[in-house]
Parts: C-alpha cells; sequence; structure tokens
C-alpha cells in the first residue's frame, strides 16, 4: 500500500522531497503549494469572521464564507488528492521507464510496447499537474479577493496565499514544458499545447495580480517609513531646547498638528477623521503615534518638590511607555494634564518616572522652565489659533468682542455699566465669553466646552489672540 504523504510530519516529508528519489517529485511539491495556499486562505477567512471582527466586515462576509467553503470543499480535497496521486502515477512512469531501457537491446518489440506505455503514463503525469495548475488559478484569484475584502491587518497571510498559489502554478508549467519534450507530436499533444497556451497567459494574469497586491504592501510600508520619518523627531524628545519664545513653542505645535493631519489617514484609519478638530485629541496622539499605553486610576498618590506635597495627577513612566492620568479630576483638568504630558514627551528628555500636579492650564503660579513648557505646549495643542479663530467667527460673527452695550444686550446680561462691575477686568471678559452658551439670540456649546478645557485656560487663550477687549 502506498505511503500517504500527508499523514507524514513536516520534516519527514521535506526529506523525502530531498532524498534524491523520484517520489514524491515535483508534481507532489506544487500540489502542496496549492495546498498551502487554500490553508491560508481559510485562515484569513476564519481571521475576518471572529465576533470583534463581523461589523466591521458584514458586507464582506457573504463573499468571503462562499470562497471559505469553496475552498474547504472542493479545491483542498482534490489538490490532496492530486498530492498523492502525481507521485504514485510518476512511479509507474519511472518504472514503465526502467523497463522499456532494460529492453532496448535486447527485445525491439517489448522496447517498443513499453515506450509506448511509458510514453501514455508520461500523458497521465502531465494531465495531473495541468489540473494542479487550474486549481492554483482559482486559489490564486480567490486570494486577491481575500487580500481586498478580509482582515486588513492578515493580508499578509493573503499574499502568501497569492504567491504560494502563483508558485504552484509555475511548477505545473515547468512539469508540463520538461514532460513534452519526452513526448511524440500526435494530437494528445496538439491539445495539450493549446492547454498549456491558455495556463501560460492565466499564469501571467495571476502573476500580476500577485505584483500589484505586493505593490499596494511596498506603497504602505514606504509610507509608514515616511511618516515614522514625519514623527521621529518629536518621539526624541528633545525639542525643548530650541524654544526660546512662545511663537517659537506656537509654531513646533503647528508643524506637528498639520503633520498630524496630513498622516491622519494612516493614524486614524481612513475616514475616521472629518475635521481639524479631531486632530486634538492627546490621547490618541499619545497612543497612536508616539506609542504609549493609556491608563487612568484613582489614585496616583502623593508627591513632594521641595516643601510642596500634592496629590499625583499624571505619571509618565518611560520604561513601560505608559502614561497615567488621574480621574479624581474634572475632564477638563484630565484632559490638559494628559497635553501637558504629550509636551514633555515632545519637548524633554525627562528622567524615566515623571509626575506632575493636576493642570487646567489656568494657573499663572511661577513654575520651572520645563513645565512652563509643557504648559503652553498644552494650550497651543489643544486650542489651536486658526481653529479658535474660526470656532470664534462662527460663534460670534465678529474677528474680536468688544465691551459695549450691544455685547450686553447680545449676552442678555443687563446693562454695560453693571456687566462692567462684574467682569472687572478684561480677564474677567475673557471668561465670561469662553463659558458663554447664549449670543444673540442663539444658543450653542460654550467655547471652553467646545475645546474641552477650563474656562480659565480658555479665556487665557481668547487674551493671547485678541479675541477680546474690555
Amino acid at each position: 500500500m502506498a505511503e500517504k504523504l500527508i499523514e507524514l510530519v513536516t520534516r519527514k516529508l521535506l526529506e523525502k522531497f530531498g532524498a534524491g528519489m523520484h517520489k514524491p517529485g515535483s508534481g507532489s511539491a506544487s500540489a502542496f503549494q496549492g495546498m498551502l495556499s487554500a490553508q491560508l486562505l481559510l485562515t484569513v477567512i476564519d481571521l475576518t469572521n471572529q465576533p470583534e471582527r463581523k461589523e466591521k466586515y458584514k458586507n464582506n462576509l457573504v463573499k468571503l464564507l462562499s470562497i471559505r467553503d469553496d475552498v474547504q470543499l472542493r479545491l483542498y480535497p482534490a489538490l490532496e488528492k492530486l498530492f498523492q496521486e502525481d507521485s504514485e502515477h510518476f512511479d509507474i512512469v519511472i518504472g514503465l521507464r526502467r523497463q522499456r531501457d532494460a529492453a532496448r537491446n535486447k527485445d525491439w518489440l517489448l522496447y517498443q510496447q513499453k515506450l509506448v506505455e511509458a510514453n501514455d503514463a508520461l500523458k497521465i503525469a502531465t494531465d495531473l499537474p495541468l489540473n494542479i495548475a487550474e486549481i492554483c488559478l482559482e486559489l490564486g484569484r480567490y486570494a486577491g479577493e481575500v487580500f481586498d475584502y478580509g482582515f486588513q491587518s492578515a493580508r499578509g497571510d493573503s499574499g502568501v496565499a497569492l504567491q504560494c498559489a502563483i508558485s504552484g502554478m509555475a511548477s505545473c508549467l515547468s512539469i508540463i514544458e520538461l514532460n513534452l519534450t519526452k513526448l511524440p507530436a500526435d494530437d494528445w499533444m496538439s491539445k495539450i499545447r493549446s492547454q498549456k497556451t491558455k495556463l501560460k497567459s492565466q499564469y501571467i494574469e495571476l502573476l500580476n495580480l500577485g505584483t500589484a497586491k505586493l505593490g499596494i504592501l511596498e506603497n504602505e510600508a514606504e509610507g509608514n517609513w515616511q511618516s515614522e520619518q514625519n514623527f521621529a523627531i518629536y518621539k526624541r524628545g528633545t525639542l525643548g531646547q530650541n524654544i526660546r519664545t512662545d511663537q517659537d513653542m506656537e509654531k513646533l505645535v503647528r508643524d506637528f498638528q498639520n503633520k498630524l493631519w496630513l498622516e491622519r489617514e494612516r493614524i486614524w484609519g481612513k475616514g475616521a477623521l472629518t475635521n481639524a478638530m479631531n486632530v486634538i485629541n492627546p490621547k490618541d496622539v499619545l497612543q497612536k503615534v508616539l506609542g504609549y499605553t493609556y491608563i487612568e486610576s484613582g489614585s496616583l498618590g502623593m508627591h513632594a518638590i521641595g516643601d510642596e506635597i500634592f496629590e499625583v495627577a499624571g505619571v509618565i513612566d518611560k520604561n513601560k511607555k505608559l502614561i497615567s492620568i488621574s480621574n479624581n479630576y474634572s475632564r477638563e483638568i484630565m484632559n490638559f494634564t494628559l497635553a501637558h504630558e504629550l509636551g514633555h514627551l515632545v519637548l524633554h528628555e525627562q528622567a524615566v518616572l515623571h509626575r506632575d500636579r493636576p493642570f487646567d492650564g489656568s494657573t499663572t503660579v511661577p513654575k520651572d522652565l520645563l513645565e512652563q513648557q509643557a504648559d503652553k505646549f498644552a494650550a497651543y495643542f489643544l486650542m489651536p489659533a486658526p481653529i479658535v479663530r474660526d470656532v470664534f467667527y462662527e460663534m460670534f460673527g465678529t474677528e474680536k468682542l468688544r465691551m459695549d452695550e450691544g455685547i450686553a444686550l447680545a449676552l442678555a446680561v443687563g446693562n454695560l455699566g453693571e456687566f462692567r462691575a462684574r467682569c472687572k477686568d478684561q480677564r474677567g471678559f475673557a471668561m465670561v465669553i469662553a463659558q458663554t452658551e447664549f449670543y444673540g439670540g442663539k444658543s450653542f456649546n460654550s467655547l471652553a466646552k467646545i475645546f474641552k478645557v477650563s474656562p480659565g485656560a480658555m479665556a487665557i487663550r481668547l487674551m493671547e489672540l485678541s479675541l477680546v477687549e474690555f
């Protein structure tokens, strides 16, 4: 009874292919490439059909599951059968050739008989790789579809499935061409030559498909390389040493956000971001660009700097690439603290473990230079000047609000004298504007809510941009 190749362990099977014998031979090797292609396709389709991905790929699953059924129920079993048949049948060819060669100089009639039998057996041995090639063609076309519509993070597997199918076809064509050099030109050969020509054309079609899919991955890899290069300067954490003025800091933040916007599809995914406000998300940037893990914790403990002891609001752990933010504070403080920590990572080569007090961007308490820079970075990151101006104009219909009777009326805050007394100064006026949700008969979210910062931080930004005048 012939040995079942499919039941051999991988090492033993490979040793058989390399043992210097005719079985298993190149036809079985071609079938094995097709079988590997089939199994990789099943893997990618099963990964796509996982519960956590079903919603994302729901429009593709009917097609993919249909491919799965065809591969599993028809194509793979056919290849498994051909994998064994090729080895067994080529053994028959070799046996007849040996009988033919033994009779060559002894029995002319027997020699002619064995020559015909050997050629007939070789014709069958040529039909087998033709069948294998046709199945590999189907698998290759399926692989192109799975590459496009299956789980995108498993396109390496889809690509290998496609390349295995291409290799299987090329191997079969090599076998067919070699066999045709050993056979007489008859009607059978005419038919096989026609099939071979068509198969060669289909192989080139599949080869072009494989080249195109490889090109897609190559372009994405090149894009990732360029993206990594774009953000490498920020990951080094040394840009603070080049900052001399607030204008320097604002330009640095603006350039950083411009790069985030240009790379938005690579960072957030195609169609994920619809407007520039979506880029103002320090948590996303920390995770998706700088590669840090973000966690919230009820308490991060106490910390002392000199005589001052404070409850820790944020911790940077560079060894673990971890940012921890205390959720004992308001969302505005958490957001500003997170942007502050982002500033430290971009600007400063700090100690491995860095702890910060809570920040909301509204305090003017003296701080050391590094903390001042991180505060400025956070303010400019969360409240970019162009976007603040655009939103301000959309809300108030002007480029600057000056305190006068018209403003008091539009804000519905009483007469001008009372309003002026209530505000006291420009900071007070800016605080009112930062929090207002009604103006000129229109209701809206306040600027502080839109930019997810404290009213105090928003007020300071309005004054910096000369958007309010007391």
